[in-house]
């Protein structure tokens, strides 16, 4: 694994911790970057922002803190894969722990 993983940071000095030897991100999440054909792209925790660390201090999420680091499928999307992230059709919902969609039912 390379030791030169890009992470997001106001002096770009950070190393990511690698989180896997292959190129793909486990079901349910979204990890677009991710790519045998670049070398360092593997899945990629990186340090959080102090905005970052503030959000998830609530609960809340934030954006990927580098370039290969994985987040959950947004609301809303369905990720059928870790490369693809699709809306959900008007009346739908993707529930986590499922690979279908779900209609809403009235």
């Amino acid at each position: 694994m390379s030791s030169n993983i890009t992470c997001y940071t106001l002096n770009g000095a950070a190393q990511g911790i690698p989180l896997s030897t292959d190129y793909s991100c486990l079901p349910h999440y979204y990890c677009p970057n991710v790519t045998s054909s670049n070398p360092i792209s593997i899945p990629t925790m990186c340090p959080p922002s102090l905005d970052c660390q503030i959000s998830r201090l609530f609960g809340d999420a934030c954006s990927p803190q580098g370039p290969f680091e994985p987040t959950v499928c947004p609301v809303k999307y369905y990720c059928p894969d870790y490369r693809t992230k699709i809306l959900c059709p008007e009346g739908h919902y993707w529930y986590v722990n499922n690979l279908v969609l779900f209609q809403i039912s009235h």
